[in-house]
């Protein structure tokens, strides 16, 4: 019974670390922000939004879903990725 609950609570805290917002999540919407401003993306401004998105370890969906649109608009071309300045 003891390790039941024991396994029980470990999961429990395990889906709620998941579900735990990153502390990054404002400076990488920022940063994507003004991307979006500019229209265009340098290779440092690229590399500093990745190196943000991945310094808390944790990605949350509100990261995962500035990521898929910031990727979408460089696909689509209405952002675009220029050498640096």
């Amino acid at each position: 019974m003891q390790r039941r609950r024991l396994r029980c609570c470990k999961k429990m805290k395990e889906t709620l670390q998941m579900k735990k917002p990153s502390t990054s999540a404002p400076t990488v919407k920022e940063l994507i922000q003004h991307a979006i401003h500019d229209l265009e993306v340098t290779p440092d401004e690229f590399q500093s939004i990745m190196d943000c998105v991945h310094e808390d370890g944790h990605l949350d969906r509100e990261e995962q879903a500035l990521l898929s649109q910031f990727h979408a608009m460089i696909n689509d071309g209405t952002i675009k990725r220029v050498r640096g300045k």
